[in-house]
């Protein structure tokens, strides 16, 4: 029986153009009224948080920045909270500085962008996500580095993103090498640097302990390499249609894609007992 669902959002439950298929809200909406607790897990910050979810107001939990928090979004109450160590911080700043990197850095609920990363998006687009997407959700600061180096303590995550790939393959060995961190990615062009045990998995083993669930009880769909731990530890571990290669084999099961209610088919097959195709 599953009593707690962990969702990832881009590439999952949201659909390409920003929308949630109506059988996959009314999936959520269910669950939740049969007494399934549903957890959006995302890599986005809490401000980044679409509307589409606040609008399901059956949803409670939110974990953010891949796991480095949990927030109440009835209450605002943050529930869990899991930072980078602060020699972590140093290692990748230090790196970003030799190799001319363009960062991300998540804190306080909110995303700070590399101002020339900001307008390179903002004059060229991205291919791998919304022009319009990281114009509203970002706030550039010119001299990162500094900020980032001010605020050591309390960061949640650190995205490094590139134009080029072959220049991230150059880069991925370095950033392997950060002591104390978790290393993933959520797109094909970017590598995000997390706390040491931070990740989807850890944020959901602390819910379902605090809902009192197991994880067996557990059931977790994502799309991305960022959602490969939880996937693994749920009792119940679904990829898209559209995920990565690496994820569907490791999957219990391969839904539709995002585009066409996977997240909600998954909900009806596995813990709505089979109500809806």
């Amino acid at each position: 029986m599953i009593k707690v669902i962990g969702i990832d959002l881009d590439g999952t439950t949201i659909k390409k153009d920003g929308s949630i298929g109506e059988l996959t809200k009314e999936a959520i909406k269910e669950a939740i009224d049969s007494g399934i607790e549903v957890c959006v897990c995302t890599g986005r910050s809490l401000n980044a948080i679409p509307e589409v979810i606040r609008e399901l107001k059956e949803v409670k939990y939110v974990a953010t920045s891949n796991g480095a928090r949990i927030t109440n979004i009835n209450t605002n109450e943050t529930v869990y909270e899991n930072y980078l160590n602060p020699s972590a911080v140093d290692y990748i700043l230090d790196l970003s500085i030799k190799e001319n990197l363009m960062l991300e850095v998540f804190m306080d609920n909110q995303a700070y962008i590399d101002e020339r990363l900001y307008k390179e998006i903002e004059k060229n687009g991205s291919k791998y996500r919304s022009r319009r997407y990281v114009l509203i959700s970002r706030k550039p600061i010119k001299d990162i580095i500094t900020f980032a180096r001010r605020n050591k303590e309390k960061i949640e995550n650190i995205n490094i993103f590139f134009t080029d790939l072959k220049r991230l393959e150059e880069i991925k060995p370095l950033v392997n090498k950060t002591k104390k961190a978790t290393i993933t990615q959520s797109f094909p062009n970017n590598i995000e640097v997390g706390g040491e045990n931070t990740s989807k998995k850890t944020a959901l083993s602390f819910l379902i302990d605090k809902l009192g669930a197991r994880q067996e009880e557990l059931m977790c769909l994502g799309d991305a390499l960022n959602d490969m731990a939880m996937i693994k530890f749920a009792g119940i571990g679904i990829a898209m249609g559209n995920a990565w290669d690496e994820l569907k084999e490791v999957a219990d099961y391969v839904t539709d894609d995002n585009n066409n209610d996977g997240v909600g088919k998954a909900i009806y097959k596995f813990a709505l007992n089979n109500k809806k195709d």
